[in-house]
């Protein structure tokens, strides 16, 4: 693996060398070779291991040089003096040492050991090992712990023995839930981060209000701007130093080719995504990791949300008959908005505190697209772990009202009897579960009239005005209407019991609905 003279110095000991750098966190450096008379041109990808008296000749060239010096020597200003003579572009280390000899052995045995952990890390990610693996060997040269939250799926991997300080930081509660402590960052800090996912090549050093004492570094994993992982680490003696920094920033891109593999065509603009469509197809989620995943967006598990389904084309013309530009033109704000099974789903938190933010606002939304020929299907509320129902709710939707020849937008609520009756049809014939009375009626002439006048006077308590409210229809009319119904059909529903009654009543609704369809 490439290196830098700031993990260089680093493994050899602070107290005994000093360096200068202009490549900032970049590790740049592929190798360590004694410089000889007999060695033609000084290679800018290498570290020349000299005496002074070559330094300056070599810093001029623009080549990097490790320096060994006496202990009675200035080490800050003989690195100074090197760095200004290869014009601040050269990586410059200087260490007590005995001899060039001496430094080249010591410099080379820690290179060594960086690519043996580098190779170690490398087979680790390629034999698509478990993140915990593979972090049990980052942490070999991460001397501080590490965590790696895989945002296409919420989990949090951490490694390295815990020892410290760690109250009134990140890592008390993380490593103790498992996530964040939700406020713990401030806007500010929190605005901080954001604008790290935009520039992933420059890391974040936060050293929250909370803990001053300690800093957090994360660097984010991503691609084409999508986030899929976040690399954190915190350091109880702050402040971070380069060596860590880089060494960081090594691991985070060695994980990225691992994201960037695994996770292929599998992308989620956000990792509440991918855990809606865990739930929609009945897998199993972790509590926790929903939490987080929720908390972040400042959501909860037990509050209400709402789904809509759009069934994707196959008309390759059609502007959405590719999820990902449909996701792009139907997406609304706050929305998370994935393809599953050949539909659009859209997941919409109703936020109680918005009046604006509820599902008949929602469905009104939907409603006002300009794609009315395309079904859409809408749920009930539901909490979020509920996600399956409302998926299957938007479905039945969905089909149900399309079947009906309904256009545009359907809710669950249109369609329930529909779907019901269907369901029921399945399983047995329906003179079996329905009232006979109500059976008699639908056969009778103007049947469904009398379905309809019994169903709404029994829904509305038995109380004639409300009901000729609901029928559109004059109070007189409506009680000489159900007078002459309950005396020609014997009917004398206030001797039914509650369950007879509904029983009945719901056997009306569903007979009205199959002449509906008919």
């Amino acid at each position: 693996m490439k290196t830098s003279v700031a993990v260089l110095a680093e493994k050899l000991g602070n107290n005994c060398s000093v360096w200068r750098s202009s490549t900032g966190y970049a590790l740049t450096l592929e190798g360590i070779r004694l410089w000889g008379d007999q060695l033609g041109e000084a290679r800018h990808d290498a570290l020349w291991v000299c005496d002074p008296d070559d330094a300056e000749q070599l810093a001029r060239a623009g080549a990097s040089v490790a320096v060994a010096c006496g202990e009675d020597e200035n080490a800050d200003a003989l690195a100074d003096r090197l760095f200004a003579k290869s014009g601040e572009t050269a990586e410059i280390l200087v260490a007590h040492t005995k001899s060039a000899n001496e430094l080249a052995n010591r410099l080379m045995d820690v290179k060594e050991a960086l690519d043996a952990w580098d190779a170690a890390l490398t087979e680790e990610i390629i034999a698509r090992k478990p993140l915990q693996n593979i972090l049990e060997i980052a942490v070999k040269q991460l001397v501080n712990p590490v965590a790696v939250f895989d945002e296409t799926s919420g989990l949090m991997s951490y490694a390295g023995e815990v020892s410290g300080d760690y109250q009134e930081t990140i890592w008390g509660v993380v490593l103790d839930k498992g996530r964040a402590p939700v406020g713990y960052y401030t806007a500010e800090e929190r605005t901080q981060i954001s604008a790290n996912i935009a520039n992933s090549a420059v890391p974040t050093i936060i050293r929250p209000k909370r803990s001053p004492l300690h800093e957090n570094l994360s660097l984010c994993i991503n691609e084409d701007g999508q986030v899929l992982g976040m690399l954190a680490q915190v350091d109880l003696l702050a402040p971070f130093d380069s060596a860590q920094i880089s060494l960081a920033m090594h691991v985070r891109d060695r994980l990225g080719e691992m994201f960037r593999t695994t996770i292929a065509g599998q992308h989620h603009r956000s990792p509440i995504g991918h855990t809606l469509r865990l739930l929609i197809q009945g897998d199993t989620v972790e509590e926790r990791i929903v939490r987080y995943q929720l908390e972040r967006k400042s959501w909860h598990i037990n509050d209400r949300y709402c789904l809509a389904v759009m069934p994707l084309p196959d008309n390759s013309d059609s502007p959405y008959s590719n999820p990902y530009r449909a996701e792009i033109m139907l997406a609304y704000p706050g929305s998370i908005v994935i393809d599953q099974d050949r539909y659009l789903v859209i997941l919409i938190h109703l936020d109680q505190s918005q009046p604006t933010a509820s599902r008949e606002e929602f469905i009104e939304m939907l409603r006002h697209r300009d794609s009315q020929d395309i079904p859409c299907g809408v749920s009930d509320e539901f909490e979020f772990l509920h996600a399956r129902s409302a998926w299957r709710q938007a479905r039945i939707a969905v089909r149900e009202g399309n079947g009906n020849g309904r256009k545009g937008v359907s809710t669950y609520d249109d369609v329930f009897f529909s779907d019901f009756l269907h369901q029921m049809e399945q399983t047995t014939p329906l003179d079996v579960p329905l009232h006979p009375m109500a059976l008699r009626i639908a056969q009778s002439e103007r049947g469904d009239e009398v379905l309809s006048c019994i169903f709404a006077y029994v829904m509305n308590g038995c109380n004639v005005s409300r009901a000729a409210r609901a029928l559109y229809m004059h109070r007189n009319t409506l009680e000489y209407r159900m007078t002459s119904i309950q005396q020609r059909w014997s009917l004398d529903m206030n001797s039914m019991d509650e369950d007879e009654l509904l029983r009945f009543a719901l056997s009306c609704r569903l007979l009205m609905q199959q002449s509906l369809e008919r």
